[in-house]
């Protein structure tokens, strides 16, 4: 659980500070797909309502975050799926209780948002020295002022509810400045050095599916993407 929580708060972070609610959610949105695009290259943007403004995020899904949702759900199968249920003595994959989505359509990783469950992942951030999964959606935004990237992009890459942007801006400018909003976000991956983290998270949580006599390359074979 604790590659669980590490992975979590990077996926959060990295998808511009989404919350649990909104990973709860966001296979309900369309999607488009781009193949060979000047800007995008093969990439999927995601058209994702944030949860607690309603503002539209036309989030660049790619490389590693992907494959780390896929990684995610099948570590949860492991942590939630097969672990016994006390009262009944079966695993919980074969228990009305199982909550865990058996396809992207049915949800990302559970079926439906249960606040024990993600706070339960979330405590587990502490005992690996990470602040809560909150604090990753700060993190992302403390970046940005960092690299200097304006206030406009800045709420617009975090899903703000600012009537200052909304009257500066129409809806068709928007589509237009997206460009700007997929650098930003790029750029805020490349100073968290996200390409060396997330290589790390995966060699570690390897080690342990050996410990636990799951192949590896057996496991990463089946949660790709």
């Amino acid at each position: 659980m604790h590659i669980e929580a590490v992975g979590f708060w990077l996926l959060m972070f990295g998808m511009r500070g989404l919350y649990p609610t909104d990973l709860c959610s966001i296979h309900e949105y369309e999607r488009t797909q781009y193949i060979d695009h000047p800007v995008h290259g093969n990439s999927v943007v995601l058209h994702h309502t944030r949860h607690k403004t309603n503002e539209l995020m036309w989030i660049k899904y790619e490389y590693p975050f992907n494959d780390l949702k896929e990684k995610l759900r099948g570590y949860l199968e492991l942590t939630h799926g097969y672990k016994i249920n006390k009262k009944t003595g079966k695993e919980f994959l074969n228990t009305k209780e199982y909550t865990l989505s058996e396809t992207e359509r049915d949800g990302w990783f559970f079926t439906s948002y249960n606040k024990d469950q993600w706070n339960t992942l979330s405590k587990n951030c502490r005992k690996v020295g990470l602040p809560p999964f909150k604090t990753a959606r700060k993190s992302f935004e403390t970046y940005a002022l960092q690299l200097q990237i304006s206030a406009d992009i800045r709420y617009k890459l975090l899903g703000h509810a600012t009537e200052g942007v909304k009257q500066n801006y129409q809806d068709w400018q928007w589509d237009k400045l997206q460009d700007q909003i997929h650098d930003a976000h790029e750029l805020v991956l490349a100073n968290f050095y996200i390409d060396t983290l997330y290589p790390a998270l995966i060699k570690k949580a390897d080690e342990i599916l050996k410990k636990m006599g799951i192949p590896p390359k057996v496991f990463n074979n089946k949660w790709k993407c």
